[in-house]
């Protein structure tokens, strides 16, 4: 690889940093390194064309105004202190996010994303898998792709056109809409549940223990529910409520207790 072909930028920043990626035809690799520091290596032919900004506590990554549309092929490497805020956009390339970070907004075309923690995510994908886990809320939306999550400790919402979603759990509530897949979340914790698809099964986990106010419709699949628990003591608290709503069109429901 020659020189043109690679360049290397560092720089400190303070306590709220954030790295701003706008790239076409690339891959956007980030993992965590050392604290107060970015530094960004950016591969391609041409290399030092990629624009590399640094403003205050925010490090910008972007293709040069003249390149237009065309299909250049870039690898963005950046390394960057934890819990640092992201707003990553990409053409056909693969966002892999290697640690734990703050605040991130996610788009992408033709391109997967893998993000081992991030606190609070927007994700919108076209084409593309999805595979993450949340420590706070979580904004999902996907067309032509599946997506994987394996925690949100808090709200979830999504929505999906031909793809699968699958949650381990969801500690908050769920707001979950799906044209043409699967939606299978282990458990779900939240009070307020909704689950809908129009060609795709719904499965559901929901814990012991709670009371449920249920609208649960499907017009030409089955309903699997599990059997009823025994009334409460008289004697015990009141049981929390939980709202769900879960629907389908061509689909099967399936509700568990876990």
């Amino acid at each position: 690889m020659s020189a043109s072909d690679r360049t290397r930028h560092a720089f400190t920043v303070g306590d709220h940093p954030r790295l701003e990626v706008e790239i076409a035809g690339g891959d956007v690799r980030v993992r965590v390194g050392q604290p107060g520091n970015v530094v960004v290596t950016v591969e391609a032919a041409d290399a030092g064309q990629i624009e590399v900004s640094h403003v205050g506590d925010t490090v910008v990554v972007r293709k040069p105004r003249g390149w237009g549309n065309k299909r250049r092929h870039v690898i963005i490497n950046v390394e960057v202190p934890v819990g640092i805020d992201l707003d990553i956009s990409t053409v056909s390339g693969e966002i892999r996010l290697e640690g734990s970070f703050g605040n991130a907004r996610v788009h992408t075309i033709s391109a997967d994303v893998s993000i081992d923690t991030i606190r609070r995510a927007e994700v919108d994908s076209t084409s593309g898998d999805v595979q993450l886990r949340a420590t706070g809320a979580l904004d999902v939306s996907s067309i032509s792709g599946d997506v994987r999550v394996g925690l949100v400790q808090g709200r979830l919402r999504a929505s999906l056109t031909s793809g699968t979603l699958r949650v381990d759990r969801v500690e908050g509530d769920a707001d979950v809409a799906s044209m043409s897949g699967n939606v299978v979340i282990g458990r779900c914790d939240g009070d307020d549940v909704a689950l809908r698809s129009v060609s795709g099964d719904l499965q559901l986990g929901l814990p012991t223990g709670i009371r449920v106010e249920p609208e649960i419709t499907t017009v030409s699949g089955r309903t699997s529910l599990p059997a009823a628990a025994a009334p409460a003591p008289a004697t015990s608290a009141p049981r929390r409520r939980v709202r769900l709503r879960m629907r389908s069109v061509s689909g099967d429901i399936r509700i568990e207790r876990v």
